[in-house]
């Protein structure tokens, strides 16, 4: 076979060199083992990758195809590239040839990189009807590159082809997709011999690199053109793109010549602020030089190095990229980063860029690090103008003087269910992203009533670009129901729908890889963490592992562990790392260990936190417990089978915190659970006696206290006994209530009396105010509501001077109460609306009831219904609500005159209320059911509160005898009811 015109047979031979190297390397094959897959010899097959055969023959070219299972498109360019017939002919340019890349240019002089002068192509044209099909997947580059020949419409190179042998007439699906080693067939920087203006040393190879020849007096291996030690290689080890500069060929130095295009993309979803940012960071005069995008792989950092990239170009400038290999050494960067630039030799971008604004990314800078670092000294040093913004998997800050790492995060997720407005939910940029991707497979679009599955779901892939893509990839056949179903709990199986594409496993052990056997072992560990963590937990976690900083600071770096928000829980593993470090946990019999380890550091934590509980910090220790509330429950499942005593201790520190958030019937039941454990009957008194207080707290708190009043009695007497005066003024308290409900008032008043004598005596400011909010019940039960309210003002400057702010919000609810049984409704009103507010602010849904209660007695006897219907909208979506919503509605009705519905709310807030409230709420609703009910429920109704009145010494209010009006109360109730008129 003969080169046909026009045609050097040694620039053939590289070509197929190069060509059949990376497809060997995509194949992950040895020349060995391709050399047995064909029948050729190995020293064949080394001559034909060092490109010294010209022109192989027909047979060998397919043996080799056959070997590496190429079909087709594939088989056709593999063949065209050894000049066979397939794919292209022998003629020149123009009748199938491959046009020679040293064609002259008006005037005599080369074209520079063999890119001749081509009329400009209108919008979405090209020429020689080649069409650029790319497709990129978000946050990876492993499509959307050209290859060789290919015009790209909108990336800045209309009008120019990029020489390398692409066919006229036919269309090529682009895409660059990495191969193994790193080896890549799209987009590949010729070889440095091959680029024009260059000479090669007689007696050289076709594929040896002209940096080989040295310049006269440079030092020895110093290599042309390159400024750093050794020659050139063939450039499948580096790909190159960039986005071409209109210019005349053969320019001189200053002139802009033309680049090879930048790989294109589809839009971003949620990026604009990171490239606005990174932007800013680049661009002006004291810009930074270097900047690495660093971050887990999967999370988005090609794709927003293209996209920033592309906005340069867009404003005028010059960007390029190349793609690091693993196999790339410094000198097939140079070689690549000149070819993309369009110039011969790297040293010529000092001149030829001097001054001149340009953006080169470096793609997977990682993967040969040393080559990266080196070649990006050489051209910081050399092209300073430049700059560079790199993506790498760990971070660059350190190993390059003035390197800015710029750490890429996973995608903004929408918040927690419920979810109540979809069109917001669909601009939620994880969101976004996955619906932007299922239509590309699913032709029926996502409904409303379907979002909120989309939404949880990507909240479970962590907002990961590669997951979310994965995931939508399977919208093929699986309804968003299953895929939540059948991923939402393991999404370490997600992998691509194509045989050879790597999933999500796959790019975490990669990155797991990187890790020295100490920093896996931390990663192991840290995966029985379930929220968010603080360096103080990790260092409790991992006591017997020296430098915990280094160790987080380099998962920080990798993107194992991700940071957000301020304060110190700021830190967490992404669901996807958690589950595989997880594996590798149980793999290496670590699990157990970590696990009870984990419950010892949680429960610690806990205990500490849950002292701050009352008083000015009690916000923030809600909130961080608030964020530890997974690692709590975590710890709680595992140790109330394996270690209970550990349970109990914990379970015993929260039940304030529980009660605040509404978790008093769960916690409550998990309290009794243990406490009855035959397991916990030997351990420590003590604790035992602060997690039975803890347990009544929880049983007043949805109205069964009463349950819990005799075995509290006796923790009372541990506590005691063993001096823990904070456990006790907490039990007195309680035990005040409990009795108060069950109309035990001497038992209550000794209580409170006494806890109120402890705490002056020990100087507990908020606790002296507790004791005496509470003793103004006991003002109120007599009748004198003067007294109460004086009670209650100083109880509020006692919470003022602690700093409680939830202790002064229950002293105006009270004193709202103490306002409206004095019949002062507008003041009433004023007050609970004030405290309803705090309260509900500070997440206390037991205490809130109270409030929104009185509030809404005051509005309907105040006449104001539309007002009252308002709060009894609020009390339907509240526990234990219902009670008091039958207060109001009572009153309603009674203002409208309707006395039998009055008399059936006032019936059934008092069956509701008993034994669950405070008995004056009983007695109330009596009353009113009494004043409003027929004579035999009347009858009945006054029976009752008689027997109220005199078990719990309570005196009816003026407001009360009128309205019973000329249904006065037995004589024996009168007599015997203290403080009556």
């Amino acid at each position: 076979m003969s080169p046909g015109p026009g045609r050097d047979p040694q620039d053939a031979g590289a070509r197929f060199a190069t060509t059949l190297r990376a497809r060997r390397l995509a194949r992950g094959l040895t020349q060995e083992e391709l050399a047995s897959r064909t029948g050729l010899g190995v020293r064949t097959l080394r001559e034909l990758e060092r490109g010294r055969v010209a022109r192989p023959q027909r047979n060998t070219v397919s043996l080799l195809a056959e070997a590496l299972s190429l079909n087709g498109r594939d088989r056709d360019d593999f063949v065209a590239s050894a000049g066979g017939r397939d794919g292209s002919a022998n003629g020149p340019a123009g009748r199938g040839g491959v046009p020679d890349h040293r064609a002259a240019a008006p005037g005599g002089r080369p074209h520079a990189r063999g890119v001749p002068d081509l009329p400009e192509a209108g919008p979405g044209q090209t020429h020689s009807g080649q069409v650029f099909r790319g497709q990129h997947a978000q946050g990876r580059g492993t499509f959307g590159q050209s290859t060789p020949g290919q015009a790209v419409p909108g990336s800045g190179a209309r009008g120019r082809t990029v020489p390398g042998g692409g066919m006229p007439g036919r269309t090529v699906a682009g895409g660059d997709v990495p191969l193994p080693l790193g080896a890549s067939v799209s987009g590949t920087a010729r070889p440095a011999d091959r680029l024009p203006g260059t000479a090669r040393r007689p007696g050289t190879s076709p594929a040896a690199s002209p940096s080989d020849v040295t310049r006269p007096g440079a030092p020895a291996g110093e290599a042309l053109g390159t400024g750093v030690p050794g020659g050139g290689l063939p450039a499948s080890r580096v790909s190159g793109r960039g986005v071409p500069a209109r210019a005349a060929a053969g320019t001189t130095a200053g002139e802009v010549t033309p680049t090879l295009p930048l790989p294109t993309h589809p839009p971003l979803v949620g990026r604009d602020a990171d490239v606005a940012e990174l932007l800013t960071l680049l661009g002006g005069p004291y810009g930074a030089e270097l900047v690495a995008l660093v971050g887990l792989a999967g999370v988005g950092k090609t794709g927003l190095a293209h996209a920033v990239a592309q906005r340069v170009a867009a404003a005028g400038a010059t960007a390029v990229s190349v793609t690091v290999t693993n196999v790339s050494r410094p000198t097939d960067i140079f070689a690549a980063v000149a070819a993309v630039f369009g110039v011969a030799r790297a040293e010529e971008l000092v001149d030829r860029y001097a001054g001149r604004s340009a953006l080169l990314v470096l793609d997977g800078i990682d993967r040969s690090p040393k080559a990266a670092v080196e070649a990006m000294h050489w051209l910081r040093s050399r092209v300073p103008a430049a700059r560079i913004l790199a993506t790498s998997r760990q971070p660059l800050a350190g190993e390059v003087p003035g390197a800015v790492d710029w750490r890429v995060e996973p995608l903004d997720l929408p918040p927690p269910a419920p979810y109540a407005d979809p069109a917001a939910l669909r601009r939620v940029p994880s969101v976004a992203l996955f619906l932007d991707r299922l239509r590309q497979v699913r032709r029926v679009p996502v409904a409303d009533q379907e979002v909120g599955a989309v939404a949880e779901l990507v909240r479970r892939l962590d907002g990961l670009p590669l997951a979310i893509e994965l995931a939508a990839a399977r919208g093929r056949v699986l309804e968003l129901p299953e895929l939540l179903s059948r991923y939402g709990h393991r999404i370490l199986d997600l992998a691509p729908t194509d045989a050879g594409g790597r999933g999500l496993r796959d790019i975490v052990a990669a990155s797991y890889r990187l890790l020295d056997e100490r920093e896996q072992a931390a990663l192991r560990r840290l995966s029985v963490f379930r929220g968010r963590w603080s360096l103080e937990l990790v260092e409790a976690l991992l006591d017997d592992t020296a430098d915990v900083e280094a160790i987080l600071d380099r998962l920080v770096g990798l993107g194992l562990v991700s940071v957000r928000g301020p304060g110190d829980l700021r830190f967490r593993l992404l669901d996807v790392v958690m589950d595989f470090a997880a594996e590798q946990c149980a793999d290496h019999g670590e699990l157990r260990d970590a696990r009870l380890r984990h419950a010892e550091v949680v429960t610690r934590v806990a205990v500490r936190i849950s002292t701050e509980l009352t008083g000015p910090g009690s916000a923030l220790a809600v909130s961080r417990l608030d964020y530890l509330n997974s690692d709590i429950r975590s710890a709680l499942r595992y140790t109330s089978v394996r270690d209970p005593v550990i349970a109990l201790r914990l379970a015993g520190a929260i039940p304030r915190w529980c009660r605040l958030r509404g978790r008093d019937v769960e916690a409550h039941r998990l309290l009794r659970r243990l406490l009855d454990d035959p397991r916990t009957q030997d351990c420590d008194p003590l604790v035992r006696a602060v997690a039975q207080v803890g347990a009544a707290m929880l049983a007043n708190a949805h109205g069964r206290g009463v349950v819990e009043l005799c075995v509290t009695e006796e923790a009372l007497e541990v506590l005691v006994a063993r001096g823990d005066t904070s456990a006790e003024l907490t039990a007195r308290a309680l035990l005040a209530g409990i009795w108060q409900a069950v109309g035990g008032a001497k038992e209550s008043r000794r209580h409170l009396e006494m806890m109120l004598g402890l705490a002056i005596r020990i100087g507990r400011v908020r606790e002296i105010g507790v004791a005496q909010n509470n003793l103004a019940w006991h003002d109120i039960r007599t009748g004198d509501l003067a007294t109460a309210a004086r009670r209650l003002t100083a109880a509020g400057r006692r919470a003022v001077e602690a700093g409680d702010a939830r202790i002064r919000a229950l002293t105006q609810a009270n004193l709202a109460e103490v306002a409206r049984l004095d019949g002062r409704f507008d003041d009433a009103v004023d007050l609970g609306r004030r405290a309803a507010a705090t309260i509900a602010e500070m997440g206390d849904p037991t205490h809130r009831v109270r409030a929104l209660g009185t509030l809404g007695k005051a509005l309907a006897e105040s006449g104001r219904p539309d007002d009252a219907a308002d709060v009894l909208v609020e009390l339907a979506e509240m526990p234990g609500g219902a009670g008091m919503s039958d207060m109001i509605t009572a009153y309603l009705a009674l203002g409208r005159g309707d006395r039998t519905a009055a008399a059936r709310a006032f019936q059934s807030a008092a069956n509701l209320l008993a034994g669950r409230a405070d008995i004056r709420d009983v007695l109330e609703a009596l009353t009113g059911l009494a004043a409003c009910g027929e004579p035999e429920v009347r009858r009945r109704a006054l029976e009752e509160l008689n027997g109220i009145r005199e078990r719990a010494g309570l005196a009816l209010l003026p407001r009360e005898r009128a309205l019973l009006g000329e249904r006065p109360l037995p004589e024996r109730a009168r007599t015997k009811a203290p403080g009556a008129r």
